[in-house]
């Protein structure tokens, strides 16, 4: 478990730090739906 943990959150730092529009980036959104609904996301 922390093994899956651990590969998406270093799929997540790579979305943000390569600004791109790919498939990373639809996952940056999908956690932010799913994670921070309560709060703005950035």
């Amino acid at each position: 478990m922390k093994d899956i943990t651990f590969v998406f959150i270093v799929l997540l730092v790579l979305s943000i730090g390569i600004e791109n529009e790919g498939p990373l980036k639809l996952i940056e959104a999908r956690t932010c739906e799913e994670t921070l609904y309560e709060f703005s996301c950035w």
